[in-house]
């Protein structure tokens, strides 16, 4: 199909998605695809891939309603960006082609697990471990944020089995098998730790299969041996596969790992002898901070990898700076010392 007919198909989708909604009550409901704004992606989607990509309206892929709000949104912004002049209609074309070509990859998915597309996966560093290029984050999954859920009787059963639904489905189809938790995230660690042990005891998961990373923010040394235990003890696990420093951003962070200024022991010291039990496997941080002072946490030379922001288009650290804006050189300096090198959100904050 040449790139114009599908200009053509995208806005004929739109015109016939605003017909059709035009004396229609407007339904508000956040909580599912049955409401306004969804219904019209959906429409969209389906008027645009009858033509473009018929195959995929055909599969098991187009049962799920998400695919289509998503193809929806993604075909009515790119016409708008257009309209709007900014950006032609030649990057039109090529942007709804990209569409296209994404849904018919997805056509060829079949729903028995042995067809399903596999995430590759790379040599994370030093660690020697095969890290999917593409991990499972945990920080969204969690029911509440803040630290007031402690048993899984205060857990909506539904959201749980979701929870379940995902990770299976990451682990067992798609390959996904580094699993991201942090002890500030909520009830994350809680929930993974319920979901795992099912998963585990259901015998369609190995725990040896899987790389389960948390991570606990730098505090005073007796509490911040008491949080680690709890991590543990709530994931459910013997061991760890990654331990990170959770947000070491600040030079109060950096003394309390490395120089603690209260003669308390040092952070560093506590995390090797839990690695030294077998209970941590490998070391790293994670950081928002500015390069200048992430860098020298990478020249102490005591992590095997760094949780860091570096986007794909147009990178940025949380609060700013960087020789070129950025990460990038951060980036280089961690592959020159076979650092693992993790990027948190790629693609910009997910769930906002």
């Amino acid at each position: 199909m040449a790139p114009f007919s599908l200009t053509e198909l995208a806005k004929q989708a739109i015109a016939d998605a605003e017909i059709a909604f035009k004396d229609k009550p407007v339904i508000i409901d956040p909580n599912s695809n049955n409401n306004t704004p969804n219904q019209i992606s959906i429409h969209v989607a389906r008027n645009f891939l009858a033509k473009a990509s018929p195959q995929f309206l055909n599969s098991h892929m187009a049962k799920d309603d998400d695919r289509l709000v998503k193809v929806g949104r993604s075909v009515a912004d790119l016409v708008l960006l257009a309209e709007e002049g900014d950006t032609g209609y030649e990057q039109l074309s090529h942007g709804l082609s990209h569409v296209v070509e994404q849904c018919d990859i997805l056509a060829d998915i079949g729903p028995d697990p042995d067809s399903q597309m596999k995430v590759p996966k790379v040599k994370f560093g030093k660690t020697g471990l095969q890290m999917p290029v593409v991990t499972l984050g945990c920080m969204r999954f969690q029911q509440t944020w803040g630290q007031n859920i402690t048993n899984m009787d205060d857990i909506n059963p539904q959201g749980q089995s979701n929870l379940v639904a995902i990770l299976k489905h990451a682990i067992c189809n798609l390959g996904i098998n580094h699993i991201e938790a942090a002890r500030g995230y909520g009830s994350s660690e809680l929930q993974i730790g319920a979901a795992l042990r099912e998963l585990f005891d259901s015998g369609l998961v190995k725990r040896e299969d899987l790389i389960i990373q948390t991570k606990v923010g730098a505090m005073k040394a007796e509490d911040f041996r008491a949080t680690l235990d709890k991590s543990f003890r709530v994931l459910q696990l013997d061991y760890v596969d990654l331990f990170s420093f959770h947000g070491v951003n600040m030079d109060y962070y950096y003394d309390l790992i490395f120089h603690n200024q209260s003669g308390e022991e040092n952070l560093i010291d506590i995390v090797r002898e839990y690695q030294a039990k077998g209970m941590i496997r490998h070391v790293g941080f994670t950081s928002h901070g500015q390069p200048e002072f992430i860098k020298r946490v990478i020249e102490t030379d005591q992590f095997e990898y760094a949780n860091i922001h570096y986007h794909a288009f147009g990178s940025y650290t949380a609060s700013g700076g960087g020789k070129d804006g950025g990460n990038k050189e951060l980036v280089r300096l961690m592959k020159e010392k076979d650092m693992g090198v993790f990027i948190i959100s790629p693609y910009d904050k997910g769930g906002r």
